[in-house]
C-alpha cells in the first residue's frame, strides 16, 4: 500500500475488511522500508491451516472443506451506512477469500459526505509436501469524499455546520466542490519456498495503479500513478546443532512513475493548466537480520538496513508564475540504519525487552513538490533514534495482560 515516495493511502482501506493487524512501532520497522513511524501488517483472511507432521514430508491425502459466509450491515448518525460481505472457503491446501464492503456517510457539516467501495480477492495454494506456497492478492478501492474546509471563529459561531465560505478572492468549498476522488487497483504475488532443513525463501512481486483527483478551493489536481516492485528475503536457521541462530538477508526494489498535473478550479471543474510534471521515483532497500537464542530465556536480535531514494521531476509545461520548465533530480544517499534488541523471558507468559534503533524517513513527494508548483530541493531526510524498554505478559493467573514500555525518541531534520 505504501508508495516508494513514502505516501500511504490508508483511507483506501475499510476497517471491516480486516480480521487482524500487527503493529511494529518506531524505527524498529526499518527492515520493511524507510520510515520512523513503524509498520503495520493487515490481514483480511487467516493463513492456511498448518499441516500435521513435518512440513518437508509428503502428507497423507485428506479431503475436507470449510466455508464461511458473513454478512454485516450497520447504520448510524449523520447518514452512516456500512454493508459488508465476506466469503472464505478452505480445503487442506487451497484457500479462496473474497471481501466486498461499502461505507458511506452524509457528514455533520456541509460538503463532508463520503463514499468508499472495496473489492478484495485472496487466493492461497500449497503443494502436497508443504515446501511451496503461493499467495496472490488483488484489491480495487474507489473512494470519494468531500472536504468542508476550516472556519474562523465568527463563521463557526454563525453556523458550525457550514462549509468554508468563499470571498472575492477564493471560492468556497461548496462552489469549488472540494474533495478527493481516488480510484486504485493493488495486487501482488508471494512465493514461500522451504528449500531444505536450513534455508527458506520468501519472494514478492507487487504493484498498483491509481487515478487521483483533488478539486480544491485554489486549484484542481489530477494525478495518474503507477508503481511496482519486488522484495526477497532468504532465511537460514541452525537449530539442530551448535548455536541457535537465524540469519535473514534480503532486498526490496520499488519504482514509480507519476503524471501529475495542476489546473485552475472554475466552479468545481477543470480550468486552464498551471503546470504539468512527469515524476520518476526509485527506492532501494537492502537489509540483514540476525537472531541468536543465547539461552532458553535470552534472545538477541541484530539487524541493519541500507536505504536510498531518488526523485526525478521533469516540468513539461508551466503557466506564468509557476517556475521554469526542465528537469530536477534529488538523491538521498545510502543510509545505514541499525537495530539491536535483547529479549528475556521470565516465563512462557511474560517477558521484558530492551532495544536501540535508528530510522530513515526521506521527504514524501508532496513535501518535495508542493501544490503551488515549487520544488523543495533543500529538504533532508529525517533521522530518528529510539531507545525503548518494555514488558509484556499475563499477570494474576492470566486474568490481566500487560504491555508497557518506556522510550526516548529524538529526531533530526524534522519536516
Amino acid at each position: 500500500l505504501t508508495e516508494p515516495t513514502g505516501t500511504t493511502f490508508l483511507n483506501l482501506l475499510d476497517p471491516v475488511q480486516f480480521s487482524e493487524a500487527e503493529v511494529l512501532k518506531g524505527p524498529s520497522g526499518s527492515i520493511f522500508g524507510a520510515g520512523n513511524g513503524g509498520v503495520i501488517l493487515f490481514r483480511s483472511f487467516p493463513l492456511l491451516s498448518p499441516v500435521e507432521g513435518e512440513s518437508t514430508s509428503v502428507q497423507p491425502e485428506k479431503k475436507w472443506t470449510q466455508t464461511q459466509w458473513k454478512q454485516q450491515v450497520e447504520a448510524g448518525a449523520y447518514g452512516r451506512r456500512i454493508a459488508h460481505s465476506r466469503f472464505l472457503t478452505e480445503s487442506k491446501d487451497v484457500q479462496v477469500g473474497l471481501n466486498w464492503a461499502n461505507s458511506s456517510l452524509d457528514g455533520y457539516r456541509e460538503q463532508s459526505a463520503m463514499n468508499r467501495s472495496i473489492m478484495e480477492l485472496s487466493v492461497r495454494r500449497r503443494d502436497a509436501s508443504a515446501k511451496h506456497q503461493v499467495s496472490s492478492h488483488m484489491m480495487h478501492s474507489q473512494l470519494d469524499y468531500e472536504i468542508p474546509g476550516g472556519l474562523n471563529l465568527s463563521q463557526f459561531q454563525e453556523n458550525p455546520r457550514q462549509a468554508r465560505p468563499g470571498n472575492r478572492f477564493v471560492q468556497g468549498s461548496v462552489e469549488s466542490n472540494a474533495g478527493i476522488l481516488h480510484d486504485a487497483i493493488l495486487g501482488g504475488i508471494h512465493w514461500d519456498w522451504v528449500m531444505d532443513s536450513h534455508w527458506s525463501q520468501k519472494v514478492s512481486i507487487f504493484g498498483q495503479a491509481s487515478e487521483f483527483e483533488n478539486p480544491f478551493n485554489l486549484d484542481y489536481k489530477i494525478d495518474q500513478r503507477i508503481s511496482g516492485g519486488m522484495r526477497g528475503i532468504w532465511t537460514w536457521e541452525n537449530q539442530s546443532s551448535g548455536p541457535d541462530i537465524t540469519w535473514s538477508p534480503g532486498f526490496e526494489l520499488h519504482q514509480a512513475s507519476y503524471a501529475a498535473r495542476n489546473y485552475g478550479n472554475l466552479g468545481g471543474l477543470v480550468d486552464t493548466l498551471n503546470f504539468d510534471d512527469q515524476i520518476q521515483v526509485d527506492q532501494r532497500l537492502f537489509f540483514s537480520s540476525l537472531e541468536w537464542q543465547l539461552s532458553a530465556k535470552t534472545r538477541v536480535h541484530i539487524s541493519q538496513s541500507f536505504n536510498a531514494l531518488s526523485y526525478d521531476i521533469t516540468r513539461l509545461a508551466a503557466a506564468f508564475g509557476y517556475g521554469p520548465t526542465g528537469s530536477i533530480s534529488r538523491d538521498f544517499s545510502l543510509q545505514w540504519i541499525p537495530r539491536v534488541g535483547l529479549n528475556y523471558e521470565f516465563s512462557p507468559n511474560a517477558s521484558t525487552y530492551l532495544s536501540f534503533a535508528r530510522g530513515f524517513s526521506p521527504p514524501t513527494l508532496e513535501e518535495i513538490r508542493t501544490n503551488e508548483g515549487s520544488v523543495n530541493k533543500g529538504l533532508e531526510a529525517e533521522l530518528g533514534t529510539n531507545i525503548e524498554w518494555g514488558f509484556r505478559g499475563y499477570l494474576w493467573d492470566q486474568q490481566w495482560f500487560v504491555d508497557a514500555s518506556f522510550f526516548y525518541f529524538w529526531l533530526k531534520e524534522a519536516i
